[in-house]
């Protein structure tokens, strides 16, 4: 998928956790998913979750309501995508570089679904 060069937002978690006998500090972070919107569920049965420009700072204030953000994680496309084929050549992960990425095929746009 290809986006224009606007500002996107996913949803995410984070925590940072230490260790109480060294005190070294264990950072991790993960992308929340749901299930995929109508559109692209050709591509994978799950997506990231995508938040409108609206949103972004209802997912990062740490005082929002849990049934709000609940109803943030939900199958949607907030901005139009473009999907560009690549080659089989980018699921085989020794495989690095831009032939990853190169275009193998015509793309086509999807347009947003709220």
């Amino acid at each position: 998928m290809k986006f224009d060069r606007t500002l996107k937002a996913g949803g995410g978690l984070w925590d940072e956790w230490r260790n109480p006998e060294d005190d070294q500090i264990l950072t991790s972070f993960t992308i929340v998913t749901c299930e995929a919107a109508g559109p692209i569920r050709f591509l994978h049965h799950r997506q990231p979750v995508m938040l409108g420009t609206d949103d972004m700072a209802t997912w990062l204030h740490h005082d929002t309501d849990t049934e709000l953000l609940h109803l943030l994680v939900r199958p949607r496309l907030p901005h139009a995508l473009e999907i560009i084929p690549v080659s089989k050549f980018v699921s085989n992960s020794k495989n690095n570089g831009p032939k990853c990425i190169e275009p193998a095929g015509s793309s086509h746009q999807i347009a947003p679904l709220t």
